[in-house]
C-alpha cells in the first residue's frame, strides 16, 4: 500500500493496462460478462453494517489507487 501511495501513476497504468488486456481478450473470445470484485475502500466509512450492494459509494473514496 505504501508504494502505491508514493507511485500512484505506476499503479494506475498497471491497472488500466490490465483492464485493457482483459477487455481485448473478452472481445476476441466473445465473452459478454465478468464479475468484478471491488475494494471496500469505495464505501469509505460505512453508514451501516453489514455492507450490501445497496450501500452508497463515497465520491472522494474513489480518488485513491485502492478504490
Amino acid at each position: 500500500v505504501d508504494e502505491s501511495v508514493r507511485k500512484p501513476i505506476l499503479y494506475y497504468k498497471n491497472n488500466i493496462g490490465c483492464l485493457l488486456n482483459l477487455l481485448t481478450c473478452m472481445e476476441e473470445f466473445n465473452v459478454k460478462n465478468f464479475l468484478f470484485s471491488s475494494s471496500t475502500t469505495v464505501y469509505g466509512t460505512p453508514k451501516y453494517l453489514p455492507l450490501d450492494e445497496k450501500h452508497p459509494c463515497i465520491g472522494d473514496a474513489i480518488t485513491n489507487s485502492h478504490g
